[in-house]
């Protein structure tokens, strides 16, 4: 600051001489250099270095670090511990004296930081065939590596070396047989953080509940048997059928369940229980065997005479359902039926319908038939008056013939010439 002021003298003695003092010149005054020297650092991984740590020589008179108006600082590049021996570098300062020569450069050292591993569990009790979820936290979220999940009898090979993600690596266990369990889980250590080991943590399992049964099929007919399939159930014993009347009679054979009379039956299914499974709670159910359709009835008396009965006869039809009839004019008039046998009176057609009842077992059938009377011939005709004078006509007198059909003449010549004959039968 002092930089342009003037330099003057004074003084001086001589027996021959005064002196001149009054000529001044100016002085300059370069600012001196102050050097920084970082020092070696070592520090936990995710500590920063302390940027203070330097030494600073070079202060003249009676300076030190108040005659400063700002202070260096220094820093590093390096962050993990692969970055051991990258420099400390510094820089900045000022003063009104001084430079600053931050040249100078030191070590950092990067040693692993502590890190934890904390184990938790989905559940305290778990039942056989139930998700067990073990969860390894660390306590730094940025560590990587992995994380094996250990038992009593050591690494859990489902979950060996599972990577973590965010800090957090998970393993999933199932069908845990019943019995108590002790878990822990251990890290491997990454560059920056060393292994570490989990603490342990119990668990319970016990035996699970048996899926509850389902019955494919509830519903049959009389005459076929049901093939019996069901889910549920999962020991490894097998399930075992009973069958019992309800309302039909009921045959399990295998189980192939049938009946003997259609109605219903109940079907009941047990399942021990091992070591993993309780006793399956028993499926009962309700099977209906409907009653089934007869076979095709169909009447075989198809045709008669006129002024004969028909006795009706049948084939088809099942079971004991009784037979019955009911019958009604087709092109015959007359047409009834009695004790199963049909008579109409007159020729043509009767329609027939022929019905089997139903029983335990069978549906009732019906079914319909023409049956046709057919017509037959008359008794002979005989013409009595036959003779008579030629001058006078002569009434036909005849005899014979059935029915009520209308009588018709004709006539031709035979040795007479001029023969007629009227509808009434007058011949001249």
């Amino acid at each position: 600051a002092d930089t342009n002021t003037d330099i003057t003298c004074s003084g001086g003695s001589a027996a021959d001489y005064v002196f001149d003092t009054s000529s001044t010149a100016t002085v300059t005054i370069n600012k001196a250099t102050l050097t920084v020297t970082p020092g070696n650092q070592t520090v936990t991984y995710g500590n920063a270095i302390d940027s203070s740590n330097y030494t600073i020589a070079g202060y003249q008179y009676s300076d030190d670090v108040n005659s400063l108006s700002s202070l260096p600082s220094c820093s590093t590049q390096a962050v993990h511990v692969a970055d051991t021996n990258t420099d400390i570098t510094c820089s900045g300062g000022s003063a009104a004296d001084y430079v600053f020569d931050t040249s100078s450069t030191a070590k950092v050292t990067i040693s692993r930081a502590i890190t934890s591993v904390t184990l938790t569990k989905s559940l305290q009790t778990v039942t056989y065939a139930q998700n067990l979820v073990l969860t390894a936290t660390m306590s730094e979220a940025n560590a990587t590596g992995t994380v094996t999940f250990e038992d009593d009898f050591g690494a859990i090979s489902s979950c060996t070396d599972v990577a973590l993600t965010n800090g957090v690596a998970i393993c999933v266990l199932t069908n845990l047989s019943p019995g108590q369990y002790v878990f822990s889980a251990s890290y491997s250590g990454d560059i920056d953080y060393p292994s570490a080991q989990a603490n342990s943590t119990s668990v319970s399992s016990v035996k699970a509940s048996q899926d509850a049964f389902e019955l494919s099929t509830l519903n049959g007919s009389f005459g076929s048997s049901l093939s019996l399939s069901w889910t549920g159930g999962n020991s490894s014993n097998d399930a075992v059928v009973t069958v019992a009347n309800g309302t039909g009679v009921c045959v399990l054979n295998d189980n192939s369940l049938s009946v003997t009379r259609a109605g219903t039956c109940i079907v009941t299914i047990n399942q021990e229980g091992d070591d993993n499974w309780l006793t399956a709670t028993a499926g009962v159910f309700t099977v209906t065997f409907a009653k089934t359709g007869q076979t095709n009835l169909v009447l075989t008396s198809l045709t008669g005479s006129y002024n004969s009965n028909i006795t009706l006869t049948y084939t088809g039809g099942s079971g004991a359902g009784v037979i019955s009839y009911v019958v009604v004019n087709g092109t015959a008039s007359g047409c009834s039926i009695s004790n199963g046998v049909l008579s109409s009176t007159s020729g043509g057609t009767c329609l027939v319908t022929i019905t089997k009842a139903t029983d335990d077992n069978y549906l009732s059938t019906s079914s319909t038939a023409t049956v046709t009377f057919n017509t037959i011939a008359q008794s002979a005709m005989v013409i009595d008056s036959s003779t008579k004078v030629v001058t006078s006509s002569l009434t036909i007198v005849y005899r014979g013939g059935s029915g009520t059909g209308a009588i018709s003449f004709s006539v031709t010549n035979g040795t007479a010439t001029g023969c007629s004959i009227t509808d009434g039968g007058v011949l001249t």
